[in-house]
């Protein structure tokens, strides 16, 4: 195999500029050890590789050759590929997940201030028009029919009173981080617009 090679670099490294780091830093330090890089097999194919490598020395201090260990990684670095394929999937997936949890938690708070508007409307409604006209109809009226009508208005207000408090306590229920979502809702942002506050 050895004597079919007549340009290392260019036949044997796949970077043949990597090969150029290689034997600078070789020169350099005088020995590397655990240099991955990429070489290419007799047919072509191109394998990942451990090298462990020294300078030997001519008696003028000049590189004479060089002389190491090759180990061929590219199981391990396959593998690692792998892993690193599967941590970004899962990353983009998590990602995914989280996108869905604060368009759930937009809706959710679209929904509770819904709710809240609803029984705001309901109260204001009752308060605002149907006791007044109840107030008016009280006079002139007889004594028993003073009493059913108070009857009435009193029905009115439990009527409302829980209503109004079950929203106030669904709502107070709301994060801080909830509660601001749904105001940024209410003003018009989108998904997108909210993740990036």
């Amino acid at each position: 195999v050895i004597a079919t090679i007549t340009n290392s670099a260019k036949q044997v490294w796949v970077d043949p500029k990597e090969r150029s780091r290689f034997t600078r830093l070789l020169e350099k330090e005088g020995r590397v050890h655990g240099y991955e890089c990429q070489y290419r097999r007799k047919d072509g194919t191109k394998i990942w590789v451990w090298l462990s490598s020294q300078a030997v020395r001519a008696p003028d201090g000049s590189v004479a050759y060089y002389e190491g260990f090759i180990k061929d990684i590219t199981r391990r670095k396959q593998t690692e590929h792998q892993l690193q394929e599967r941590s970004e999937q899962y990353q983009r997936a998590n990602l995914a997940l989280k996108e869905k949890q604060t368009a759930l938690r937009e809706v959710l708070a679209s929904m509770e201030a819904d709710k809240r508007l609803i029984g705001e409307q309901v109260v204001s409604n009752v308060e605002k028009v149907i006791l007044p006209l109840l107030r008016s109809l009280s006079q002139g009226l007889s004594r028993p029919q003073a009493k059913t009508l108070e009857q009435v208005e009193a029905g009115l207000h439990e009527i409302i009173s829980p209503f109004t408090h079950k929203l106030s306590r669904q709502f107070a229920s709301l994060t801080p981080g909830e509660l601001k979502i749904c105001n940024l809702i209410q003003s018009g942002l989108g998904v997108k617009e909210i993740a990036e506050i």
